[in-house]
C-alpha cells in the first residue's frame, strides 16, 4: 500500500511541474530526488506524456474545427453574393486561405 501511495505523490509532483511547463527531463530528475526507482520515474513520465498528447489533440481538434467552420461560411457567403451578383472575391479568397491555414 506504501509504493501505491508513493507512486501517487510522484504522479502529482509530476501533474504539478507538467502544468508549469516543466520539461521532461526536469521532471525525472525530480522525481529521482524524491526517491523514485528508474520504473517509478518512467512509469510517471509515461503518463505525464498521456497527460500532454491529451492536451495537444484537444487543442488541435478546437483549431480544426475552427478552420472548417470558415471554409463552410465562406463557401456559403461567397454562393450568397454570387447569386445577387455581388463583388465576392474577397470573401472567398480570405475566409478560404484563413480555413485552409487553420485545417494544416
Amino acid at each position: 500500500m506504501d509504493n501505491k501511495t508513493s507512486e501517487d505523490a510522484y504522479l502529482r509532483e509530476a501533474e504539478r511541474l507538467f502544468t508549469a511547463g516543466i520539461d521532461d527531463a526536469t521532471i525525472a530528475s525530480k522525481i529521482s530526488k524524491l526517491g523514485a526507482n528508474e520504473a517509478q520515474v518512467a512509469d510517471t513520465l509515461k503518463k505525464i506524456k498521456v497527460l500532454r498528447h491529451k492536451k495537444r489533440r484537444k487543442t488541435g481538434t478546437t483549431v480544426v474545427l475552427i478552420g472548417g467552420i470558415l471554409l463552410l461560411v465562406g463557401f456559403v457567403s461567397t454562393v450568397a453574393l454570387f447569386q445577387n451578383d455581388e463583388p465576392f472575391r474577397h470573401v472567398m479568397y480570405g475566409l478560404t486561405i484563413g480555413g485552409i491555414i487553420a485545417m494544416f
